[in-house]
């Protein structure tokens, strides 16, 4: 039952761990997302604070 649980659990698979953009450039969160288990992506809250005018390293999270 154990293995069970953590097999149903939602997974989300990304292109890469990292994207690097250009300043300016558009950031789309669900562009990077490969495949999705077990959740709808309906489902997913993103929180996505890039400043896309400023350079830097940002994170955006997906829940």
């Amino acid at each position: 039952m154990f293995i069970y649980f953590f097999s149903q659990q939602p997974r989300i698979h990304f292109i890469q761990d990292e994207v690097h953009l250009s300043l300016y450039d558009t950031v789309e969160p669900y562009d990077y997302i490969e495949t999705l288990s077990h959740i709808d992506i309906e489902e997913l809250t993103i929180d996505n604070e890039v400043n896309n005018k400023k350079l830097g390293e940002y994170t955006i999270y997906y829940q």
